[in-house]
C-alpha cells in the first residue's frame, strides 16, 4: 500500500471521520491511477519508479458482487 500523506492523517485525526469514509471521499493521497495490462507493470515502474499495483480486473461470474473491497 501507499503511504498516506501527513495532511490526510491529520485531517482524519481532527475530523474523527471513519477510515472507510475518508478513503471514499479523499482517496487518502492515492494520486493518479492508471489501468494497464499486468504484463506492462515493469515498463510502468521504469517510467514511474514508485508505481505499484493496487488491484486487478477480473471476469465476474454469474451473480457475484460487482465490486469487492479488501
Amino acid at each position: 500500500a501507499w503511504t498516506v500523506p501527513p495532511v490526510f492523517q491529520a485531517l482524519l485525526a481532527w475530523s474523527g471521520m471513519d477510515h472507510a469514509e475518508a478513503y471514499r471521499v479523499f482517496n487518502m493521497g492515492m494520486g493518479m491511477v492508471a489501468v494497464i495490462p499486468a504484463a506492462h507493470l515493469a515498463v510502468a515502474r521504469t517510467a514511474v519508479p514508485d508505481a505499484m499495483p493496487m488491484g486487478a480486473l477480473i471476469t465476474r461470474r454469474g451473480d457475484a458482487a460487482q465490486v469487492e473491497l479488501a
